[in-house]
């Protein structure tokens, strides 16, 4: 995929996230029943007295408050560092992590596309990585995967990654939202995408959000897809499993860890 098209599929999710971050919250106040399940199991395999949790892409950072509950406990002390490309979401997820009252939790504005965790200093691990609602706004398998190397590499011996993939694709549901690429801004008159159409990969869709015109660029990463990227990290599979939505299965989450124990 080239370049002019990464960023002209950024811009789309850019306006909608920057226009819609209090709507969007708004419909996404509960964890899904996938994390609570993703935690559970990074629970039954992390040990010592203290957690470090990475997560990437948190928006309003609704999995905070599943943190403790589920991991902690009064011997575990939990440090929370959330990761999100927009400053809307993140300034949502501030009250969430001040109502926390953690003294070692922090939030970061950063690129997950072209420098996926190039703000951190270059020693920081991290025991616990959630990834989840993220990799369907990540543009061109390059980029999917140069992102989850760089999770991978971010793991202690004997951390967790867990990375959810939104399986929108083939529900009909969800085909009924589908537009046509020309369609790339919120609102009318609707402007044409530069995007060459020729360029898009396969399980690149352009959906509508909302009654009110708004649009997102999503990737749809089928078993198939998900399980050829996970499978290039070297790390040690856990689980695969469907979880959420009505139907139990609208997130395919691929857990994995990395050999050793932590130390």
């Amino acid at each position: 995929m080239k370049a002019s098209t990464v960023a002209a599929l950024e811009r789309i999710n850019r306006a909608f996230y920057s226009r819609r971050a209090s709507e969007f919250s708004d419909t996404r106040k509960q964890p899904w029943p996938g994390w609570r399940r993703v935690l559970k199991l990074a629970r039954d395999h992390l040990d010592g007295s203290r957690i470090s949790v990475l997560d990437l892409g948190c928006g309003n950072g609704r999995i905070f408050n599943e943190l403790g509950p589920v991991l902690g406990s009064p011997k575990v002390e939990i440090s929370y560092l959330g990761i999100d490309a927009s400053w809307p979401l993140l300034t949502l997820a501030a009250r969430t992590v001040a109502a926390g009252g953690w003294s070692t939790s922090r939030l970061v504005v950063a690129d997950l596309v072209h420098r996926p965790l190039a703000e951190l200093e270059a020693a920081t691990r991290f025991d616990l990585i959630v990834n989840f609602g993220l990799m369907h706004h990540v543009p061109s398998r390059k980029a999917r995967r140069r992102l989850l190397v760089a999770c991978a590499g971010r793991l202690r011996q004997g951390g967790v990654l867990a990375v959810s993939f939104w399986q929108f694709g083939d529900r009909e549901r969800f085909r009924r939202r589908f537009l046509p690429w020309r369609v790339a801004a919120e609102g009318p008159p609707a402007a044409p995408a530069a995007i060459d159409e020729r360029d898009l990969e396969a399980g690149d869709h352009l959906l509508a959000w909302g009654d009110a015109g708004a649009v997102r660029y999503c990737h749809f990463a089928d078993e198939r897809e998900a399980g050829a990227l996970v499978a290039e990290l070297g790390l040690e599979p856990l689980s695969s499993f469907l979880e959420d939505g009505g139907s139990g299965d609208l997130n395919l989450y691929k857990v994995l860890r990395k050999g050793g124990h932590n130390t």
